[in-house]
């Protein structure tokens, strides 16, 4: 996991790159830093939605997020990946992995404790109250009936009192008796609650508590197995963040900056702003473009931020003209450089600016034609290595083979004039004759 293959730490060695190779890199670092942009930004914008809402999904969305940034990652080499890729999966399938254990365990809550407690709530304590209802409506109607038989038994008419006394005393047996049944319910359903609250509630929760355990001995293995790869990360970032202080510290911007113009001159290179004369439209006018020469190639482009060339010129088939044939006061510090088929027209910001440019642009086309020349002669070298001048001559044409004259096999005298080979005694004939035959 402690792989240190994730890409360097230290800054760009400017003196140690050409121009070209140079934006390269800074291109190169561009394209990386807004893509780690764009995935911080939405690591960030979901973490912060996971402190707020604790959401199962939003902690899936975190590690599902950083896979993507892990398996999005660009390694310089295709067979391996970087560390920073490599150690994300690691973490990203961790968390994975506990999510969705807890996933889990919040369907086992609900299980063990929401539904049977919902359960328990729509059944036996809605129950309950309805009991407690028709209770006291008994409750009500024995009072009401009560005070009734009250009145007529109190009642100063006889007649009263003897047709409905016998009648209230009849009806206030019978609701008395359905209130003390409903009372009685009432209380047994009270007293089964009381008494099932104990192991309904209890028995739940410590199935429940079972389950939270192997919630975490499941996150504990994870982790654990995944420790020594995470201690041997911290160790290798140490080493790393050391490393890259220390070389930091070193920096100095001013001897780079120093050593990168000699090497510029050693290398043939420069690069600045120059003027092109564009004929495209009706009126030529000047455009101000970038120009990078390097390894013997004119590049230029829009503007420096551009990283992409607008075009690119190899210098071994220009060649520069100094000055240009008609001078005029838009011209000063005008120069051409003429290609097979185009001819760019450039101008300089100031005289020694443009012998600048010329002084360059000559170098480059002479190191070409020497990088040319040298790639030929080893090509040349290559190709007759440990064969003999007269097997080479042999192997150029099949007529080297005899001789110019008699056609004699295996010649070994030359006519550097004529350019044959002739055998020894057609030499001789030929030497006797003189040297202006």
């Amino acid at each position: 996991m402690a792989d240190r293959q994730s890409g360097s730490s230290k800054p760009v060695a400017v003196a140690d790159l050409g121009a070209v190779q140079y934006r390269e890199r800074i291109k190169g670092l561009q394209e990386n830093c807004e893509f780690l942009q764009k995935h911080l930004t939405s690591i960030t914008k979901i973490t912060r939605q996971l402190c707020q809402s604790g959401a199962f999904s939003d902690s899936i969305a975190f590690a599902d997020e950083l896979l993507t940034f892990a398996f999005s990652q660009k390694s310089d080499k295709k067979s391996s990946e970087t560390s920073l890729s490599k150690n994300l999966k690691l973490i990203g399938s961790a968390l994975k992995d506990l999510e969705g254990y807890r996933q889990t365990l919040c369907e086992q809550m609900e299980t063990i404790i929401t539904i049977p407690f919902e359960q328990f709530i729509k059944v036996d304590i809605f129950s309950l109250m309805d009991m407690k209802k028709r209770m006291e409506k008994t409750r009500d109607e024995y009072d009401s009936m009560q005070r009734k038989y009250d009145v007529v038994r109190t009642s100063k008419k006889k007649k009263d009192i003897s047709d409905k006394t016998e009648k209230y005393e009849e009806e206030l047996k019978d609701l008395k008796r359905k209130f003390e049944l409903t009372n009685i319910n009432y209380v047994n359903k009270l007293s089964e609650i009381e008494a099932r609250q104990t192991f309904e509630i209890l028995e739940r929760l410590t199935t429940y508590m079972y389950a939270t355990m192997s919630y975490f001995q499941q996150g504990f293995d994870v982790i654990k197995e995944l420790e020594p790869s995470l201690r041997e990360l911290m160790q290798s970032l140490t080493i790393q963040r050391k490393e890259y202080l220390s070389e930091m510290n070193q920096l100095d911007v001013t001897e780079l900056l120093a050593t990168k113009m000699l090497h510029q001159t050693a290398a043939l290179e420069k690069q600045g702003y120059l003027s092109i004369k564009s004929k495209k439209s009706a009126g030529a006018r000047w455009k101000r473009r970038w120009f990078v020469v390097a390894d013997g190639v004119l590049h230029y482009y829009k503007n420096w931020k551009e990283l992409n060339p607008i075009k690119s010129r190899d210098m071994l088939l220009g060649s520069v003209k100094p000055e240009l044939a008609s001078k005029t006061d838009d011209a000063k510090n005008a120069f051409e450089i003429i290609f097979p088929k185009e001819v760019l027209t450039l101008q300089a910001v100031s005289p020694e600016d443009k012998n600048e440019w010329l002084e360059v642009l000559r170098n480059s086309i002479a190191y070409r034609l020497k990088k040319t020349q040298s790639n030929k002669t080893q090509a040349e070298e290559v190709s007759t290595k440990g064969i003999k001048p007269y097997d080479q001559l042999r192997i150029v044409s099949d007529a080297n083979c005899v001789c110019a004259d008699c056609n004699r096999k295996d010649p070994d005298w030359a006519s550097i004039n004529l350019g044959t080979l002739i055998c020894y005694e057609c030499s001789g004939i030929h030497r006797s004759l003189g040297f202006h035959i």
